[in-house]
């Protein structure tokens, strides 16, 4: 994650100010130009702090929930509720998919409802203060993410903190419930045992 920001920050720097109302970028090509006319080299990367501390709470907080939920569904009590079949074949026996898609989806959910409030700070630190013809379109409202948070907080409390959780949720709970599947049988066509027989 740390490494992957490198190279992902300047592309979200890029992609939250061109989708901002009254954008000043007629283009993404426009956009990298006139980012690096104003702010150098450090303007692709503003927000990095914030984003770097989003990222390693995300996916720290997603890795904790989605083992802790599968382990949960595949309780002996609780999986035949998430099964089919009741195969005795030990290839399929043990190795159900759907706990694993469900635990995919309430990990993207509540990792998604958790970090909003600072996904909302990293985005508007990533858009203030842009400049437009040599002029600023607005001013610097948060120094960093705890700054941001403390303002945000002030000025527009709760549903400032929850600001556009409900679209967020209507796409990572699915992507995170398919991703944890991708993840889950690459894992496990993966294994040497397998190739054994």
């Amino acid at each position: 994650d740390v490494v992957s920001l490198l190279f992902y920050v300047p592309s979200d720097v890029i992609v939250q100010r061109l989708q901002i109302a009254n954008s000043p970028y007629k283009s993404s090509l426009d956009a990298v130009r006139k980012i690096y006319k104003c702010d150098g080299m450090k303007g692709y990367y503003r927000g990095l702090g914030a984003t770097f501390i989003v990222s390693i709470l995300a996916s720290s907080m997603w890795w904790t929930v989605y083992e802790n939920i599968k382990h949960f569904l595949y309780r002996p009590s609780i999986l035949p509720y998430f099964i089919w079949s009741k195969s005795s074949d030990d290839q399929t026996a043990e190795i159900h998919r759907i706990p694993q898609f469900t635990a995919g989806f309430i990990a993207g959910t509540v990792t998604s409802t958790c970090v909003n409030p600072l996904d909302v700070v990293k985005t508007r630190i990533q858009t203030q203060n842009i400049h437009t013809l040599g002029t600023t379109a607005s001013t610097i409202m948060y120094k960093n993410i705890f700054h941001g948070l403390k303002c945000l907080w002030r000025e527009e409390g709760v549903n400032g903190l929850l600001r556009g959780v409900l679209p967020k949720l209507a796409s990572r709970g699915p992507l995170s419930a398919f991703s944890a599947l991708v993840f889950e049988l690459v894992l496990y066509y993966s294994r040497d045992d397998l190739h054994a027989f």
